[in-house]
């Protein structure tokens, strides 16, 4: 074979190439998850900023207690339900216009 790597090699440079790739990715994720407590208890206390993200309206105190409100949800029980939606969705979809939990209400 000529000019072409032969099988090993290739899916072996593919792995040293994935590699990097992986571990960019499972940090991203290890730090939302050490993320979510802080979130949870910030958003349970309706001490959080608000803040804009995607085309969605802003995260704000009065959204959440709105959207706890109209699902019979305690604030932090409707904390937790947010972050596991969230946590669900495909990165990348949020600020593509989905219409998240906060946002149905």
């Amino acid at each position: 074979m000529v000019g072409r790597l032969a099988l090993p090699h290739r899916e072996r440079l593919i792995k040293i190439l994935c590699l990097p790739l992986l571990a960019w990715h499972l940090g991203v994720l290890g730090f939302a998850l050490l993320s979510l407590p802080g979130f949870v208890q910030r958003v349970s206390t309706l001490t959080i900023q608000p803040y804009e993200f995607g085309l969605n309206q802003p995260l704000t105190n009065q959204a959440i207690l709105q959207a706890a409100a109209s699902r019979g949800m305690s604030v932090p029980g409707y904390a937790v339900y947010y972050a596991i939606f969230n946590g669900s969705l495909p990165p990348g979809t949020l600020g593509q216009g989905v219409r998240t939990p906060i946002h149905r209400a």
